[in-house]
């Protein structure tokens, strides 16, 4: 059952935030007990929360110290944050530079809830091209850019989203199986792109990459997309060499403003 206290706080919640607090002002590891002692939670109340937290990636268990401290997980959302007002506009020259280079459409995407949103977007010159526009979502199992997305979430986040996620047959090549949605995000975390076939739209081939922070967290998707009777090895390469340039220039911008 959950609690409130008389000015409406959830006491849970509330717990939560002083565990965060005080493992960040301690500059250090805290143990069980420690945690306890100093926030005058029960012992069996905290060990849920601590269980639960760390399960989620919020908090980190030090080996070495034998205690507690704050995860990668809250690190990662705080990095998200900074950079979702700015990567947009930073990244829209460059899509568009790829695709007067590349004559293909580019767009940057990001996480929202459980799908991939094009948060930026410049369109191919070819005759024959796709388009993608600003706001479209997707699933992310769906398209290039958002697999490469989930393929560089935390591993429980991951586990959770297969759990529950209910797979549409959007087109005849949509990936339907769990189990081969997580053989492709092994494969995108080896080589670092992921592919689209015909699995969003019929006829259309993406190419994309994740943007990383320093931490590596998934800021952001970088992808380009291409008709299938268009799509050949040698244009594979040069897609992916001017992809990765493209991502490597946006994550430098990234860290030089952190």
């Amino acid at each position: 059952m959950t609690t409130e206290s008389e000015d409406g706080a959830v006491k849970s919640a509330v717990r939560v935030l002083e565990i965060f607090e005080f493992l960040a002002k301690l500059g250090r590891p805290a143990t069980h007990g420690e945690i306890a002692d100093a926030l005058a939670i029960p012992k069996s109340s905290l060990t849920k929360l601590l269980k639960t937290l760390s399960g989620y990636g919020y908090l980190d268990m030090a080996q070495a110290q034998g205690g507690f401290r704050i995860g990668p997980r809250l690190t990662q959302l705080i990095e998200t944050s900074e950079a979702n007002f700015d990567i947009a506009e930073v990244g829209l020259p460059t899509l568009k530079k790829i695709a007067e280079t590349l004559g293909e459409s580019a767009a940057l995407n990001q996480l929202h809830g459980e799908v991939a949103e094009v948060v930026a977007t410049a369109s191919g010159q070819q005759r024959l091209s796709t388009t993608m526009r600003l706001g479209d979502v997707a699933p992310l199992y769906a398209t290039s850019g958002g697999k490469v997305i989930l393929a560089y979430m935390p591993d429980r986040w991951v586990e959770d989203y297969l759990g529950r996620v209910k797979f549409k047959q959007i087109t005849a090549n949509t990936i339907s199986d769990p189990q081969v949605l997580r053989h492709q995000l092994e494969q995108i975390r080896e080589i670092g792109f992921a592919y689209s076939y015909d699995e969003f739209t019929p006829g259309i081939t993406g190419v994309a990459k994740a943007v990383l922070s320093a931490s590596g967290t998934p800021l952001a998707s970088l992808n380009v997309t291409i008709p299938s009777a268009r799509f050949t090895e040698a244009l594979r390469e040069t897609v992916e060499d001017t992809i990765s340039k493209a991502v490597a220039a946006l994550e430098r911008h990234q860290r030089r403003r952190n």
